[in-house]
């Protein structure tokens, strides 16, 4: 059972977070505390994904003896991780007395509470995101916070090279994180533990088998796969190409998991997906079978009706009464 959990936090007033400590404070406890530099949260967005939670942070570095002037690049630290990702051109990151240089395609995850500071030519070389994890209680067979987890205690900058590591898709959701559309959010998940996964690779656990490490990863890309990309066509042939095993191994892996076929996992996902948008949103029955991914409306009604026993239309009408009893 896949376990997904989307959060918006989007508190009108502006938070401010000290970058050398985890306080938060507001526009005018900042403004009191003079020569300290603070970071200001632009956005906020959790997503959990089995037992974990990611939370991206979009912010601008301010010092508030001159509010509006960006700060100078220096040494510093801050209790999240960031994920650096080279647009174009160059940008080199410095950290331990030594300096490394990220060409386009190329990212690097600053593990929390390590000294750094990364330089640039020219404006909009490169984007970056703050990063939290935390474990959270959820049925599951999984355990998504302890792979994310050893990326997030990395000794030093773990470094991903185009192609070698990543594919320009992966970082497709840098321009729309921040939006709060959960579908970036898991984009934006699925990049990181395939980050992590990469990074369990080349640090294995010595009490761990080799086997048994290669199905977690396993499990952990087909479920982020999933999550990210199941309003698209994936089939058992294009998925099992993406992890490099064969179609047979990833059926037999995914029944194991889940007890039923791939395809099976996928329309549960769409179906349960477009009851959330009937609930939450007011797009068109038909909008949103074709978000969801189902290729005719009569296939989505007959879908979702043999899971929920009432049309989307019945469905969306009931929410309402529950939503709104009086009316």
């Amino acid at each position: 059972m896949l376990c997904f959990v989307f959060l918006i936090l989007n508190d009108s007033a502006p938070k401010f977070v000290d970058i050398s400590d985890k306080k938060v404070y507001n526009s005018f406890e900042v403004k009191a505390m003079n020569d300290n530099i603070f970071k200001e949260i632009t956005f906020e967005e959790s997503i959990s994904v089995e037992n974990a939670t990611l939370t991206f942070l979009g912010y601008e570095s301010r010092n508030y003896k001159s509010a509006s002037k960006r700060l100078p690049q220096s040494y510093h630290t801050h209790f999240y991780a960031e994920l650096f990702f080279c647009k174009k051109g160059e940008m080199l990151l410095e950290y331990n007395g030594t300096s490394t240089t990220l060409h386009e395609g190329d990212a690097v995850f600053v593990p929390p509470q390590f000294p750094h500071f990364k330089s640039s030519e020219s404006e909009n070389v490169d984007f970056v995101v703050g990063i939290t994890l935390k474990k959270k209680s959820c049925n599951s067979n999984f355990d998504m916070h302890k792979l994310l987890d050893k990326l997030f205690l990395a000794k030093k900058p773990v470094f991903f090279r185009r192609y070698t590591h990543i594919l320009p898709e992966d970082m497709s959701w840098i321009e729309e994180i921040g939006s709060y559309s959960p579908l970036t959010a898991l984009s934006a998940f699925h990049t990181l533990a395939k980050l992590a996964q990469i990074y369990s690779k080349s640090t294995p656990d010595c009490d761990c088998p080799n086997s048994q490490n290669r199905k977690t990863n396993l499990i952990i890309q087909i479920e982020s796969y999933i999550g990210s990309k199941y309003y698209e066509n994936i089939t058992s042939e294009s998925l099992a190409a993406m992890l490099y095993v064969s179609p047979r191994q990833l059926s037999r892996i995914v029944n194991e998991r889940y007890g039923e076929p791939l395809h099976r996992i996928i329309i549960k996902k769409r179906v349960e997906t477009a009851a959330k948008l009937l609930r939450e949103s007011s797009l068109s029955v038909e909008e949103i079978s074709s978000t969801v991914g189902f290729d005719t409306k009569s296939c989505f009604y007959r879908t979702f009706k043999n899971k929920y026993g009432l049309t989307p239309l019945q469905f969306r009408k009931k929410a309402e009464k529950i939503t709104n009893p009086t009316e």
